[in-house]
């Protein structure tokens, strides 16, 4: 077991410079195995990162897992008992409607729309934070009354949520709590140095997973942000992730050496660094790296933009290597949407979409609903009223109901 930090002042030289480790210990030893454990949002971003950082293109031991994947990778466990965020959902309502009057403050709020998922998202904080329902009911009896008996409803579903996975079932808060159980005996991590790179942060639960990994690893490596306290702006800066990475190695009782490599901005870019978040004003002559545009409308901005991109792309450049940073995308969405289509522009807007209204999504919520709860009338009509139900005239079948 040997625990080694990679640190800079931005998680994207942290990131590179881990990477870079990894390729060069990776290549100096062919027959070494190499895990680079991620976030599941950044894994291409980082697999491509990693293959541009090798000699030839390519590699064939270093492996980029997320926690998801490396237990896929880790663990002989059956997939069909892992239970999806909507099957955990549809056994916690019928926890809800079979425990219904057994509640104290949530009995009228349970029925309504939507107060599954905010329970399920509830208990799997708590989960995450490694709370037991024993722990919250040993918690209670010094609160108020009216949070004891919130908590109290929310206690009664958690504990029956639990007993109904049981040992038999596993949600998504259970992954992790198999991985530490699969890396106390697997083969793959004692042979293998493991590098943990691209993280903002991590929950109680990572931590202790990766205290699990940095026992049984044949080397870990964590890369983190490190902020000065000599910089200006670091009064609103936090090395949270470095300090949760630090308490695992001190903890273990693991001496380290952390490496530190400064970032070296060019130009306008050094200065933006170094005084965006001054809190004095701190007035710099551009070095043109940067530029400032002044339009009329909103309008006229994108179509800056949309001209600009049109511009790079005809002198080489590749419409995927242009990125652009919105400021209130909600409001500027559809505008940038009719726009960059008028310019035929390929993009990809970060934004999610609400789809509980789609007729698809409404009529499989209306199945789901007729059985949970035992085909009451109204989940009958709702369902037969749906258009994808087929051609049926519900005008009798309403008027008989």
């Amino acid at each position: 077991m040997k625990i080694d930090f990679i640190l800079s002042d931005t998680t994207k030289r942290a990131t590179t410079m881990a990477l870079k480790t990894a390729v060069k210990n990776a290549e100096a030893d062919k027959f070494s195995s190499v895990i680079v454990l991620v976030p599941e949002t950044k894994s291409i971003i980082i697999e491509k990162e990693l293959l541009s950082l090798t000699k030839y293109g390519a590699t064939t031991n270093v492996f980029v897992y997320s926690f998801v994947r490396l237990l896929s990778r880790m663990g002989k466990y059956e997939s069909e008992k892992m239970l999806s965020k909507q099957a955990c959902v549809v056994i916690i309502r019928k926890i809800i409607f079979d425990n219904i009057d057994k509640f104290v403050c949530y009995k009228k709020t349970a029925k309504s729309l939507g107060f599954a998922e905010k329970i399920y998202d509830t208990i799997a904080q708590f989960k995450s934070s490694n709370i037991s329902p024993d722990e919250i009911e040993s918690a209670i009896s010094n609160l108020s009354e009216a949070l004891k008996m919130k908590l109290s409803d929310i206690l009664l579903i958690y504990r029956e949520y639990e007993n109904c996975l049981g040992s038999e079932f596993f949600d998504d808060c259970d992954r992790l709590a198999l991985i530490k159980n699969f890396a106390k005996t697997s083969e793959l991590l004692k042979n293998s140095e493991v590098f943990v790179v691209g993280f903002d942060n991590i929950t109680f639960e990572m931590e202790s997973v990766l205290k699990e990994l940095a026992v049984n690893a044949k080397h870990l490596t964590f890369s983190s942000v490190f902020f000065n306290k000599t910089r200006g702006d670091s009064y609103i800066q936090k090395n949270e992730l470095y300090s949760k990475f630090k308490h695992i190695a001190d903890e273990l009782k693991q001496p380290y050496v952390p490496a530190f490599y400064k970032t070296f901005e060019s130009g306008d870019f050094h200065s933006i660094a170094n005084s965006l978040f001054l809190p004095r004003k701190n007035t710099v002559k551009s070095k043109g790296n940067v530029k400032i545009l002044e339009a009329h409308t909103k309008n006229d901005e994108i179509e800056f933009v949309a001209n600009t991109i049109m511009r790079e792309v005809l002198s080489g450049k590749k419409f995927k290597d242009i990125g652009l940073f919105v400021c209130g995308l909600d409001e500027n969405y559809s505008l940038i949407e009719k726009c960059f289509k008028r310019f035929n522009i390929p993009f990809f807007i970060n934004k999610s979409h609400d789809i509980s209204g789609h007729l698809l999504v409404k009529f499989f919520e209306s199945a789901f609903n007729l059985v949970i709860r035992h085909l009451s009338a109204s989940d009958v009509l709702s369902f037969v009223s749906n258009p994808l139900f087929g051609d049926f005239d519900t005008s009798s079948f309403f008027n008989f109901v």
